[in-house]
């Protein structure tokens, strides 16, 4: 699916398109519980990044990972 948004965009004429990877707990994000009580705990943050990092190579796109950016 994210490698088919790439490929839309780019072939809608996007200028740039860039896929950006998700957080565990979002940067501001009250934290009440540990683990998060959200679908985001680390094993499956890791492998949606890892998927959303895929697709942007596939489809030759920009990746972020804002786990390096903010890390």
């Amino acid at each position: 699916m994210l490698a088919r948004l790439a490929s839309s965009l780019r072939a809608r004429g996007a200028p740039s398109v860039w896929l950006l990877s998700t957080l565990e707990i979002p940067p501001g994000c009250l934290v009440t519980s540990c683990p998060a009580s959200t679908f985001q705990t680390p094993p499956l943050t890791r492998a949606y990044n890892q998927a959303i990092e895929r697709a942007a190579r596939r489809e030759g796109v920009g990746f972020v990972s804002l786990d390096e950016v903010l890390g």
